[in-house]
Order: C-alpha cells, then sequence, then structure tokens
C-alpha cells in the first residue's frame, strides 16, 4: 500500500516545518533537511526511521531546549547545527528536541507506524489547529500537546539574519553563533543613555556612571563565555578576577588571557581620558563625586584633593562612543577564537546579494 504525507492548517498565522528522522517509539536520530518541488525524500539514516515534520508557533518560530544547560529559547528553524545562545554548545538540531516537541514525535510515529501496518486505507491525522483551540484548556488536550513559549528578547542576527528569542539580553545567535552584544549595547543601553544625556533628563556625571555599569554588564559576559570555552592555565585566569570598573586592569588581563586589545585603534589621548572616565566613575559612585587620594594616585589627574568632580554633556558622549569602540574590538576579538558557522552567513550574504539584483533590475525597468 502507498503512504504519502501532507500537511493543512487553517489559522491565519505565520506557520513553518521542520523535520527530524525518529525511530520507534518515537527517538530523534537526524535532521530531515527539506528538499525543492520534487526533490526525492533523503535516504533513511537507519532502516525503521520515520520522517518527522513539526509545526511552528504562530509567530512561525520553533522552541529549543539545550542539552547541557538545559535553558529553552526558539528560534525561526536551524538546519543541521543548532548553537546555544546561552552556553554557546553546539549541537545537531535533533539534540535539541523539548519535552512537550518528544510527546509529539512519540505520538506521530506512532501514527506514522499504524497507517503502514493497516490493510485498510484511509487518512490519518494529528490535528494541530484541535492543539490550538485546546491551549486554554489543560484538561482538553490532546496527548500530543505542546505549545512554545516567548521569551524576554526577540532579535535577528545581523550576520545569518536568523531570528532568535532568549531569556535576558545577550546571547548567541542559534543559527551561526554569532554574538549579539554589540547591538544590545549600542541600540539600547547606550542609546538610552544618550537619549536621557541630550534631553537633560539625567545628569552627565549620572551618564557616566550608567555608562561604565553597562561596559562591566557586557564585558562580564562576554569574558565568562571565553573562560568556558577557551582553555587556560589557573594565573591567567585568577588574573580576570579583576573589577571591571578598573579599565587599565582589565584591559591588561584579557590581553594576557586572550590576545585581545580592547583598546586597539584608540588614540593615546582617547585611552588616557577612558581610563580616567573609568576611575571617575568610582569617585562618583562612592564618594558623592568628591576627589580622594585614591582618584588622585590611579589617574594623576589635575584636580585637587577634596574637589568636586563635574561633567559635561561633550563628555560623557564621549565616552559612550568609546565605550561602543571597545566592546566592538572585544567581540571581534572573540570571533577569531569562536568563530561563528560560516555556511548560514554565506546563505545570507547570497540572499541578500540575489535581492539587492533583483531590486536592480526592477528599478531598470521601472
Amino acid at each position: 500500500m502507498r503512504q504519502s504525507l501532507g500537511f493543512s492548517m487553517t489559522r491565519p498565522v505565520p506557520s513553518a516545518l521542520w523535520g527530524v528522522w525518529a525511530i520507534p517509539p518515537g527517538n530523534p536520530i537526524a535532521f530531515l533537511p527539506f528538499g525543492g518541488i520534487g526533490d526525492a525524500m533523503p535516504p533513511r539514516p537507519h532502516p525503521y526511521a520515520f520522517p518527522v515534520y513539526m509545526p511552528s508557533d504562530s509567530e512561525g518560530l520553533f522552541g529549543r531546549q539545550c542539552p547541557t544547560c538545559r535553558r529553552y529559547w526558539r528560534d525561526g528553524g536551524v538546519g543541521v547545527v543548532a548553537v546555544c545562545p546561552y552556553c554557546g554548545d553546539r549541537f545537531g538540531s535533533h539534540f535539541c528536541i523539548t519535552e512537550g516537541q518528544m510527546r509529539y514525535i512519540q505520538a506521530y510515529v506512532a501514527l506514522f507506524a499504524e497507517a503502514i501496518d493497516s490493510e485498510v486505507e484511509g487518512t490519518y491525522t494529528l490535528n494541530m489547529d484541535e492543539v490550538a483551540e485546546t491551549v486554554s484548556r489543560p484538561n482538553q488536550r490532546p496527548s500530543y500537546f505542546f505549545a512554545e513559549e516567548a521569551q524576554q528578547n526577540k532579535f535577528r542576527c545581523k550576520e545569518c539574519g536568523g531570528t532568535n528569542d532568549i531569556l535576558g539580553t545577550t546571547g548567541y545567535c542559534a543559527r551561526c553563533g554569532t554574538r549579539n552584544d554589540v547591538e544590545w549595547l549600542e541600540r539600547t543601553r547606550l542609546a538610552d543613555i544618550r537619549q536621557r544625556l541630550h534631553s537633560g533628563q539625567t545628569a552627565p556625571s549620572d551618564c557616566v556612571r550608567d555608562t561604565v555599569s553597562a561596559f562591566d554588564s557586557t564585558v562580564r559576559q562576554i569574558v565568562q563565555q571565553l573562560i568556558r570555552h577557551v582553555p587556560l592555565i589557573p594565573a591567567r585566569r585568577s588574573a580576570l578576577e579583576v573589577s571591571y570598573h578598573s579599565l587599565d586592569k582589565v584591559a591588561v588581563a584579557i590581553t594576557s588571557a586572550f590576545g585581545i586589545d580592547l583598546l586597539e585603534g584608540l588614540s593615546g589621548s582617547d585611552q588616557q581620558f577612558v581610563v580616567r572616565m573609568f576611575h571617575r566613575r568610582h569617585v562618583y559612585e562612592h564618594n558623592g563625586g568628591i576627589v580622594d587620594e585614591k582618584y588622585l594616585a590611579d589617574t594623576g589627574d589635575n584636580v585637587r584633593l577634596g574637589q568636586a568632580l563635574s561633567e559635561d554633556v561633550e563628555s560623557a558622549q564621549r565616552l559612550t562612543e568609546l565605550v561602543a569602540r571597545m566592546v566592538r574590538n572585544f567581540v571581534a576579538g572573540f570571533h577569531q577564537l569562536i568563530p561563528p558557522r560560516e555556511e548560514p552567513i554565506s546563505w545570507e550574504q547570497e540572499k541578500q546579494k540575489r535581492m539587492q539584483e533583483f531590486r536592480s533590475r526592477q528599478g531598470r525597468s521601472a
């Protein structure tokens, strides 16, 4: 008896599919790629493997769970490899199945096996519209029910175009492994600081403090990932246990441990300025803006002991620009040590090239 697979939906929302090969009673063993129209089914990786196709949620996204850290995220559909946005580990995407998806796969394989074994021709259905309709009725949900959960920060990767939805603010793109630290810092943290600075909502000295704190949290997270993925001798690891508010010390520690120069491309005067401003943050945060002996010893600034420091809009703005440059340096160096996956980036570049050529042709023909 001949079998065929078909899919339909009636809800007016975005939808997509991704597939795995699974063996009874429903164990995923390999990613199942989609072919083009008329393409033959790829060869089975196992004699008893069934093709299983899973639907996206109503935003066209798919839930994933990391086998290492067990944390959950959503993405727009990955290929053979998935990158955990939180810990950066890379897996075959069929290893990132959630518990709900596993129930669906088991029900799907059981139904497929029933159809193959049956001597009666007919249609065998897993009704996903029924699943969608029972979200708010737990007692009426089918056994294969699963629902994805929106997280906190949905972002589009600037390198491969992949959509990610993660808990927290920064992480790896699940498709290619590019980190989003620079985009988050510049478009969210620093953009907010600059808006408050130029509107007069926040004093320049407070903006200095907030800018250094943004640098601290961003660089600290990247360092944690490097420590996790890059082997270090104990002396280099302990050298990283410095205050991230002391730019001169943390810059030396990062260069020593990883060979990454945070200050690359900054002029001598810019370096002196940004180091001094980081020390000023300590004065604003812990000493009410009054110069103490530690500040004078650390900076050699031409001010007097007991003097009240002050900032202007221009110096606070300059600090935000230099902090952004330092973080860009750090992320660039990070990806020299932990390169993103080239394949999805190349796909996106080729797609953008074709789209640009199409727009050019349309413009010439108009």
